[in-house]
């Protein structure tokens, strides 16, 4: 972190967001308190208006609820967009039929997009820099929480809960305090939908996620909440579905990796050897997938989500099957790294998000 100026937290609600920023050097925490025609809120609404075809963002934030000042000339039916909001719980793992339904026009991805590309404009104005990686609410607040040195999170061993109560969503999540000021988190972490409207005065989280910015070494294990694999294509054999049975005797199915529930080390690698499917293949597609299940045997029953794929070279076809290639599983501060190297010493690796 040696070239960065100043690290930005980002808190990004249901119904509120807001910012935070301090300096690396000497650093002082400074919560945003300036928004489009508000002045004094520690956050903004999470809403956005758009143009009646809903490609430009308008207003966004306090203003994009306004309602519209009537004017004697115009028509009575001119078009008012209606406000889009609660477009966050679109990321939550809940049933669809509880996520709020979007304007037609519009979809979740495009809103979070837009919303978080106006609130770093707004960002970009208030530093005049760019800003880093984010953390995640409950390791955020934890970080917090241990930084005030109360209720004897100072002590090593001590296991503490924290509980984010937010406008939508309420997650809890055990952690334990180690050594050197490091975090383990000791239980899945649990969300429901059951938020409140309030926003906590104490900004845990923004003021939390600066301290994790200043120090991102702080959370040293995390708790999976997904299980990990990826999809092979072994013989197939009696027994299994014959409807499922590939070209050249093969069937797809699901090689876990890491168990969902598992404590792993931050970097902590997960791997094996793999070889190719048929002699003469000279690239393989490896396909990484995440499932909330604790196992699973095909990559299409439900809870399953594909993460990425990467693309890997099988060269020296003339060794046949006597060829193989080391694939890793590294789960970071805040991705997932796939990593891959042949025989040859060529190195394939890619980067995904981590599922929080």
């Amino acid at each position: 972190m040696d070239d960065v100026l100043v690290v930005v937290s980002i808190d990004f609600g249901t119904t509120y967001s807001g910012f935070a920023y301090a300096r690396t050097v000497n650093p002082e925490i400074i919560t945003n308190d300036s928004w489009p025609d508000q002045i004094g809120q520690l956050k903004t609404n999470t809403a956005l208006k758009y143009d009646k075809n809903f490609k430009f963002v308008e207003e966004w934030g306090y203003p994009a609820l306004a309602k519209p000042i009537k004017s004697k000339g115009k028509s009575k039916n001119q078009f008012v967009s209606e406000p889009v909001e609660r477009f966050k719980l679109h990321l939550s793992n809940i049933p669809d039929n509880e996520k709020p339904v979007l304007p037609k026009g519009i979809n979740y991805k495009k809103a979070i997009t837009d919303y978080l590309k106006c609130m770093g404009e707004l960002i970009k104005e208030t530093i005049t820099t760019r800003w880093p990686n984010f953390t995640t609410e409950p390791e955020a607040a934890a970080i917090y929480c241990m930084k005030l040195f109360e209720h004897t999170l100072n002590i090593v061993g001590t296991n503490f809960l924290t509980v984010d109560c937010g406008s939508g969503t309420v997650d809890l999540t055990t952690r334990q305090l180690l050594k050197n000021d490091k975090l383990g988190e000791k239980t899945i972490r649990a969300c429901g939908f059951c938020g409140g409207v309030n926003v906590d005065k104490a900004a845990a989280t923004l003021r939390g996620a600066l301290e994790y910015g200043l120090n991102m070494k702080k959370i040293k294990t995390r708790r999976l909440p997904l299980t990990y694999g990826i999809e092979l294509a072994p013989l197939w054999k009696p027994g299994d579905p014959p409807e499922r049975r590939q070209t050249h005797n093969r069937i797809f199915k699901f090689r876990r990796l890491v168990e969902k529930g598992v404590e792993v080390d931050v970097d902590q690698e997960f791997g094996f050897e793999l070889r190719p499917s048929f002699a003469n293949q000279t690239e393989l597609l490896m396909e990484i997938y995440s499932t909330t299940a604790n196992e699973a045997t095909y990559c299409d029953e439900p809870g399953m989500k594909k993460v990425g794929k990467l693309k890997l070279d099988f060269p020296n076809p003339r060794l046949g099957f006597q060829r193989t290639i080391s694939f890793t599983l590294t789960f970071g501060q805040m991705e997932i790294r796939a990593y891959a190297k042949n025989q040859q010493g060529k190195i394939t690796n890619a980067t995904f998000v981590i599922s929080v």
